[in-house]
């Protein structure tokens, strides 16, 4: 029986359009307005780091963030959270699926695939 991993890829330059939208959004809403609110991607690892002025802006941002990731199909359940903290806050960005998933997946698979494998003998 052949072995696959299972793998959720994530597209690098989607993330970035969707945290520069998430940007243009904060620069614009009125409640953001004079804050210090800000969202860094670096690609080389790939990590976001959010920074904000209180935890409601904070929690404020992420859920921008998060809307404009769906609207680009990106998968959130691929985000790792940091450490929270009251101004900063981290978010890692995993290409790994989760191995409860991946497990659950690889069992129908199989099982599925045992069941072809009886219909075609018969």
């Amino acid at each position: 029986m052949a072995s696959f991993d299972i793998v959720c890829e994530i597209d690098i330059q989607e993330v970035t359009n969707a945290v520069d939208q998430a940007r243009r959004e904060i620069d614009n809403r009125y409640d953001f307005k004079g804050s210090n609110c800000e969202i860094a991607f670096d690609k080389t690892k790939p990590a976001l780091m959010i920074t904000a002025d209180d935890e409601m802006k904070m929690q404020t941002t992420i859920d921008i963030l998060l809307t404009k990731l769906i609207k680009r199909s990106v998968p959130v359940k691929s985000l790792v959270y940091g450490p929270k903290s009251s101004a900063k806050r981290s978010i890692n960005l995993s290409n790994q699926a989760k191995s409860k998933f991946s497990r659950k997946l690889r069992a129908i698979l199989y099982v599925s695939a045992a069941k072809r494998r009886m219909t075609f003998r018969l």
